[in-house]
């Protein structure tokens, strides 16, 4: 089933939920996988986070929570470590309006990201699979 104006949407990354980003990182090192760029810290969304990339797989983003956040905890909880798939998009507001015609809910509402310096937005789609939209 193809549905009409669809947003121009790229992939960019999926969101892994971890205790200890440096307990998972030589995990997925076995797999391929490098550092892409430092540890960030987001205050605002309460996790810290590395990126990691490999050539023959999509991009991650590890994420912890930082001390006193419960950010994560839902998907810990469960073990649930894959939790978020992440797309850029050049308009975010058109973008979540889209996704709220087709029943689409924001969980979090568009603030500013520390490790892209724009705004991003979490939405869960009716499959109850969580986006994050990021504004290019």
């Amino acid at each position: 089933m193809m549905i009409k104006g669809v947003p121009k949407l790229q992939f960019h990354h999926i969101g892994v939920a971890t205790k200890n980003i440096e307990q998972d990182v030589p995990e997925y090192f076995l797999l391929g996988y490098k550092a892409e760029g430092d540890y960030f810290e987001d205050p605002i969304q309460g996790i810290r986070g590395l990126f990691l990339f490999s050539e023959k797989g999509p991009r991650l983003e590890l994420l912890e929570n930082l001390p006193e956040s419960h950010t994560l905890d839902v998907w810990l909880e469960r073990g649930q470590k894959l939790y978020h798939s992440a797309y850029y998009t050049d308009n975010l507001e058109e973008t979540m309006q889209y996704m709220r015609e087709h029943r689409g809910i924001v969980t979090i509402p568009p603030k500013k990201s520390v490790y892209f310096g724009k705004e991003i937005c979490f939405m869960m789609l009716r499959n109850r699979q969580l986006i994050e939209l990021l504004q290019i």
